[in-house]
């Protein structure tokens, strides 16, 4: 299960790097990746796929119930009941979540999407680095993930570490920074080889003043 939901989050980084359209530069390049069977990335700003989806759980439901479900959760110490949950990796998982959406598990639920609504906010680099308020915004998480414990600084400032920055669709008060850590290599059925990413979700201040919380995948 566990080698399941890292995989699942890997998928998901691959999403992410298709909506930031950090496709190969140049014509060829191009040509070289659709030769390849690869899809054309979406261009960075006109579009952006789904990263995960925040909710509220309803009252007398538990972040147990979400797990159980073979979903990858963080939850939030500040906020009792929310919870942020990465995509969906497969058909099952797809089902389970629309499962616990049927029984009513969630008072309110939005999706995450790759790229933030605020044009300042928007990147098309896998560290936010082209962006400066972007990257402020990144720094500050990183930071906060390596003093809480969560992560070290080699594992935050690694390459192949790829972070997003999205609007908190619940709550306009908030930021959702992803930061995608990468890990080792996974059993996998899969015919290449499957690296690991560890997910942590920070919430922030959009004006960059304060770290509000930090998720800890729930077990």
């Amino acid at each position: 299960m566990h080698n399941l939901k890292m995989a699942g989050c890997l998928a998901g980084a691959v999403l992410i790097l298709a909506a930031c359209g950090s496709a190969p530069q140049g014509s060829q390049a191009s040509a070289a990746a659709v030769g390849k069977g690869f899809a054309n990335p979406i261009p960075c700003g006109v579009g952006s796929s789904q990263i995960g989806t925040i909710a509220y759980l309803a009252q007398g439901s538990s972040v147990r119930e979400v797990v159980a479900q073979g979903l990858t959760v963080s939850s939030f110490k500040k906020h009792p009941g929310l919870v942020f949950m990465a995509p969906p990796s497969g058909a099952s998982a797809g089902a389970a979540l629309e499962a616990l959406s049927s029984r009513r598990v969630f008072a309110s639920q939005a999706p995450v999407t790759a790229q933030s609504s605020d044009p300042t906010l928007v990147s098309c680099a896998y560290d936010l680095s082209d962006s400066p308020r972007a990257a402020a915004l990144a720094q500050l998480a990183r930071s906060a993930i390596v003093a809480s414990g969560a992560a070290t600084l080699p594992q935050v400032s690694s390459e192949g570490v790829v972070t997003t920055i999205s609007d908190d669709p619940l709550d306009p008060s908030r930021k959702v920074v992803v930061v995608r850590i990468v890990g080792s290599p996974v059993t996998s059925s899969m015919p290449v080889k499957v690296i690991a990413s560890q997910l942590i979700v920070v919430l922030v201040d959009p004006s960059g003043s304060s770290v509000d919380d930090i998720g800890a995948i729930a077990n």
